[in-house]
């Protein structure tokens, strides 16, 4: 069985034979961002952040689910191009 990031890396080669027909939708606690003991440190790593810019320059869609506020979440991230879905899908900030 392959390791999780070639699993990961292999998913993405998929993805990327009709970039224009993809939408990634990522979590953000526990997903982008550690989960931690207080949920106002919860911050994505350097690296998380450069992967995200990546994937918005590759696919037509890269959206941002929190149970978070959408403008809280929008502000952790601080990615331009993602769209950032807060309060579990009932705010929409683009």
């Amino acid at each position: 069985m392959a390791s999780t990031p070639a699993l990961v890396d292999r998913l993405l080669n998929q993805l990327k034979g009709a970039p224009a027909e993809v939408a990634l939708f990522l979590d953000f606690d526990g997903v982008l961002a550690p989960i931690v003991e207080r949920p106002e440190d919860a911050y994505p790593p350097a690296e998380t952040r450069t992967e995200l810019e990546r994937l918005v320059g590759l696919y037509e869609l890269v959206a941002v689910v929190s149970g978070r506020a959408g403008d809280d979440v929008r502000r952790r991230v601080a990615v331009d191009g993602i769209v950032y879905v807060g309060s579990h899908g009932l705010e929409l900030n683009r």
